[in-house]
């Protein structure tokens, strides 16, 4: 299943898609896949894989520290790969998408990864240092393999780059919640109703909100006006609170994206 045909399976039953961030090879490869199969089988709606890299610009503590430790352990992009292939092999079909910073991307050559991403069924990129204007190249290679480009925008944008963004993301877009970096927040930015309606003003592509969303209350919150919530550091928290024991650590997750996908995150969809 791809990005268009889960957000259109979600308006069908009246929901709003829950995207979960996890960071690949986290703690460790094994245990990395064992999570992204339970996040997947607990309700998560598309999964994002995060490829670590040494330099996260956008990433908080707490995202940065578990790639730190991916990378330690020696997990790349071709064991991102590697391991969505065998997570395909076992039924994993919900859509997974990569998150990665161009330069990881650019080394492994924009064809080759097109190619690589599409064998294995990734079906989105997400590229926070990649703005749109200078995707082209890659932009060639991914829509002849039908992988979404899922760019990025924020509180500041201005009408110009909501122009860009909306005529150039497929899949859905990123916006981000509040200037700065990932991590979990008390409060969603009171401002963002009126934003996301500016965006959907301009295009019919799916919206998700994303950095700082912890809470189940914050998800209902949000679903009252875009199209989907997106958790990163809340879930990394979850793992690394429970190391010591894999399964109260599986079972910690799953009942935290139970109760993130809730039948309280069924609303009524917004003419």
């Amino acid at each position: 299943m791809n990005i268009n045909d889960k957000f259109k399976e979600l308006r069908d039953k009246n929901e709003k898609a829950l995207i979960i961030f996890i960071t690949g090879g986290y703690p460790n490869y094994d245990l990395s896949k064992k999570i992204i199969k339970t996040v997947a089988e607990s309700g998560a709606d598309i999964i994002e894989v995060g490829i670590p890299f040494s330099d996260p610009v956008a990433d908080g503590p707490v995202i940065q520290k578990a790639s730190e430790i991916a990378l330690k352990n020696g997990f790349s992009l071709n064991k991102a790969i590697q391991m969505v292939k065998e997570l395909r092999c076992e039924n994993v079909d919900i859509p997974i998408t990569f998150m990665s910073y161009y330069n990881v991307l650019f080394n492994h050559g924009l064809q080759n990864l097109a190619n690589d991403l599409s064998d294995v069924e990734v079906n989105g990129l997400i590229i926070p240092d990649l703005p749109p204007e200078e995707a082209d190249e890659l932009t060639i290679y991914t829509k002849e393999k039908n992988i979404d480009m899922i760019y990025l925008l924020a509180p500041t944008m201005t009408d110009d780059r909501l122009d860009i963004v909306s005529k150039n993301s497929s899949g859905f877009i990123y916006f981000v919640s509040v200037a700065g970096v990932t991590g979990t927040r008390t409060v969603v930015n009171n401002k963002l109703p009126d934003l996301i309606k500016k965006v959907k003003e301009k295009t019919d592509v799916p919206v998700g909100v994303g950095f700082g969303v912890s809470k189940k209350e914050q998800v209902d919150e949000i679903n009252s006006y875009a199209d989907a919530v997106i958790i990163g550091s809340a879930v990394i928290n979850k793992i690394t609170e429970n190391l010591n024991n894999e399964e109260k650590l599986l079972e910690e997750l799953s009942i935290f994206i139970k109760e993130l996908k809730g039948k309280n995150s069924k609303i009524k969809l917004i003419e």
